[in-house]
């Protein structure tokens, strides 16, 4: 999956050239794009003098400078071998005006998302999932990369969370990792009303992913038509791919680069059965064993020494790490576990770290070139993880003095030693911390009252 994202990234940084058009300083309202060049079609005697990079600026320019723009996405992914085929078509509208109204309007395909900012909220909604988020709308286009729900960006993946701000910005980012370019003349390319555009056709070579790109010839050289070469990458993904064909095409009509836009425009309305939610995605399930009693469980150390954890429970803090030394982030989360631990084992913290099944000997030679003393207790036939429901490692919770697990951190983040010194000067000060991540994992639609409208229209 990650391969196939960073396909197309292309794709989605062109469709974002059209949001950072609502971003940059404002420029004079460009004319309507009009049809086609009146220019004779180049001929293969005038592709030495047509440089490819030079008219990818200036089609960054045309996306990026306007104060007002529109046009129609429709992208097509097929997928086909001998046992599988899939074709997935999206369709979007998008319509920016600056400095912080954005349309993104989806229109068909799998997990499109509809994004809609009216200068004041920002409504983010998936209509496959029935759901949809309410916020503050950024003051420009450029805040929503800074959204904590701003899927649109992670479901167009391969963008991450850069949003061009400029024209400059823009070739820049779609020039990065060329290595070759090459100008193949000019095309009609019929758009979905079957009238033909005239265009230039270029060809980018980079290391892993070869694309085309089709930009109106004329006065207004918008783009019209991108295509990714998956070659490279096939070749490279070993005998699974024998035999696969991938094909990637985006094209982008109806375009106006100074619309007239009202402020219906700019309104949101729920798809039918849609509610409003806290987050565009279902949160992840909570631990089974969050906010309840913590199992108590006797084993030895790598010494031979007992542990008990009965006597404990219910009377200390209590910090279990479930690790083992294949596991990398295992090794990566130990030394901020332990730093925190120390820091806090004269203030009554008890730690463990529940080893998982390795023997004595093993574990001791890797703390011993790590350079780590840590008190292990060991889980041989794995009884301890099975009572702590861990189904992947590293595991980390607290144990508070009420003898209920109040706190599980699973995998390793690189604010974990933070989040467990906070977490633990908590817990030792008395406070409850289950219930507050509980709320967090409930998937309730917001009750808002009658007289506030979460979806009210400007």
């Amino acid at each position: 999956m990650r391969r196939f994202s960073a396909l197309v990234t292309l794709v989605w940084v062109l469709i974002w050239a059209i949001v950072a058009g609502a971003i940059g300083e404002a420029a004079a309202p460009a004319q309507p794009v009009e049809a086609a060049a009146t220019t004779p079609p180049a001929t293969s005697a005038d592709a030495p003098k047509v440089k490819p990079e030079e008219m990818l600026r200036k089609m960054a320019d045309q996306v990026c400078e306007p104060q007002a723009i529109s046009c129609r996405v429709e992208a097509i992914m097929e997928i086909n071998s001998a046992m599988f085929q899939n074709k997935q078509e999206m369709k979007t509208s998008i319509r920016i005006e600056k400095p912080n109204r954005l349309a993104v309007i989806a229109e068909g395909g799998p997990m499109q998302m509809t994004v809609v900012s009216d200068g004041k909220q920002l409504w983010q909604c998936l209509p496959t999932l029935k759901r949809y988020v309410v916020g503050p709308a950024p003051t420009d286009l450029a805040g929503l990369a800074d959204q904590q729900d701003s899927s649109l960006l992670s479901m167009a993946g391969p963008l991450g969370n850069f949003i061009p701000t400029s024209s400059e910005a823009l070739a820049k980012s779609l020039l990065e990792g060329v290595t070759g370019s090459k100008y193949l003349g000019q095309e009609n390319i019929r758009n979905e009303k079957a009238a033909e555009v005239m265009c230039h056709h270029l060809r980018f070579t980079q290391e892993s992913l070869d694309w085309d790109i089709w930009i109106e010839a004329g006065k207004q050289p918008v783009p019209r038509k991108v295509t990714l070469d998956f070659s490279k990458q096939l070749a490279g993904a070993g005998p699974d791919a024998q035999g696969v064909k991938m094909s990637y095409a985006v094209t982008m009509n109806d375009w106006n680069t100074s619309p007239k836009f009202t402020a219906s425009d700019f309104t949101f309305s729920p798809p039918p059965g849609a509610q409003e939610y806290r987050t565009i995605m279902p949160p992840e399930p909570a631990h089974p064993l969050l906010g309840n009693a913590a199992p108590v469980f006797a084993t030895i150390d790598i010494d031979g020494k007992a542990i008990d954890l009965k006597p404990l429970v219910g009377k200390k803090v209590i910090l279990l790490d479930f690790w083992a030394t294949w596991c990398g982030p295992c090794v990566q989360a130990m030394p901020q576990v332990d730093e925190v631990a120390k820091k806090f084992k004269e203030k009554g913290l008890v730690f463990y770290a529940v080893n998982a099944g390795e023997e004595a000997d093993v574990i001791k030679t890797f703390l011993t070139e790590a350079k780590m003393d840590v008190p292990v207790a060991l889980d041989t036939d794995g009884k301890i993880a099975e009572l702590y429901k861990v189904e992947g490692i590293p595991q980390t919770l607290l144990i508070g003095t009420d003898g209920k697990v109040q706190v599980v951190h699973v995998g390793f983040s690189p604010n974990l030693g933070q989040l467990l010194t906070e977490q633990i000067e908590a817990l030792l000060a008395g406070k409850e911390l289950a219930a507050a991540e509980l709320a967090k994992s409930e998937d309730k639609p917001v009750q808002r009252p009658s007289a506030e409208p979460a979806n009210a229209k400007p």
